[in-house]
């Protein structure tokens, strides 16, 4: 039959170029990636920008001070929202004692009330299992030095 065409045939095959360039491409990537990442940002950067700088330059601010200036409000966001991240962790580094025992203290509450039909009971039981499962299997010598039996 004319008409029909193998598997074999449908398939795209890849030359030993195309490979060969392709594994280029990557390994100049690779090793290259101190040298493009920097720009890569700077390209983000950019395009993140060019809005804020055009309407600066719109409003009457020349070139170099609408970068400058829209750059250095990129950076005091930036810095701005960082320290604004690190002081959340280090309040809630100071507090985990605090929040430890609450969150003791609701789960003792709901346990002494029954509420869920023990379900905080049957939920540490299986927990437990699992790390008696785990140990066990910890300590168990390896399956291939137990001598086996024929049946």
């Amino acid at each position: 039959m004319v008409g029909v065409v193998s598997a074999a045939m449908a398939l795209p095959r890849m030359s030993l170029p195309t490979v060969a360039t392709v594994v280029a491409a990557v390994a100049a990537l690779y090793f290259g990636r101190e040298v493009f990442l920097p720009i890569a940002i700077a390209l983000l950067l950019t395009f993140a920008l060019a809005p804020l700088v055009s309407a600066l330059k719109r409003v009457g601010i020349p070139r170099l001070p609408a970068v400058i200036a829209s750059v250095l409000g990129a950076f005091t966001v930036l810095a701005l929202f960082s320290f604004i991240v690190a002081t959340q962790v280090s309040e809630l580094a100071q507090n985990i004692p605090l929040y430890q025992s609450n969150i003791l203290t609701k789960v003792r509450s709901l346990k002494e009330t029954g509420v869920g039909g023990g379900v905080i009971a049957r939920l540490s039981e299986a927990i437990e299992r699992v790390g008696q499962e785990l140990d066990r299997q910890e300590t168990s010598p390896p399956a291939a030095d137990q001598p086996r039996r024929e049946p």
